[in-house]
């Protein structure tokens, strides 16, 4: 089987669970188990795709169907110009954090250093304290 194929019956199995991202999770996927950046995976899509790579698509795949995060299936993500390690015991960082960080940078720009707090694994919140 191609990789354009096995990403169509892909998408279809996420689709049928109404998961609204379901052709960039398949090529996001597919670049994980061959190794490649998306664009490559996609520009030699008629490449056929070893039985290996197809058990661990079809593997991350059904992660999915069961809507684990594609950050945790990948084991990455990006946030705030930086690529971070992730698993299920990190939480994930939302693009709205980024905003967030913009915001306080913009608030704290004539401060000399912004005072940051480490934060509990459970805790799903950002804090920084300009005034120390």
């Amino acid at each position: 089987m191609n990789i354009e194929t096995v990403i169509k019956k892909a998408f279809i199995d996420l689709k049928s669970k109404n998961i609204e991202s379901a052709l960039l999770d398949s090529e996001i996927l597919m670049s994980k188990v061959l190794k490649e950046d998306r664009s490559s995976v996609l520009l030699n899509s008629e490449r056929s795709l070893s039985n290996q790579d197809y058990k661990n698509f079809r593997e991350l795949i059904s992660n999915r169907l069961k809507f684990k995060p594609i950050a945790y299936l990948t084991g990455q993500k990006s946030f705030w110009k930086y690529e971070f390690e992730i698993n299920n015991k990190v939480l994930i960082p939302r693009p709205d954090s980024e905003l967030i960080v913009e915001q306080v940078l913009k608030i704290c720009q004539n401060k000399q250093k912004i005072k940051t707090a480490t934060l509990e694994r459970n805790t799903k919140s950002l804090a920084a304290n300009p005034n120390n």
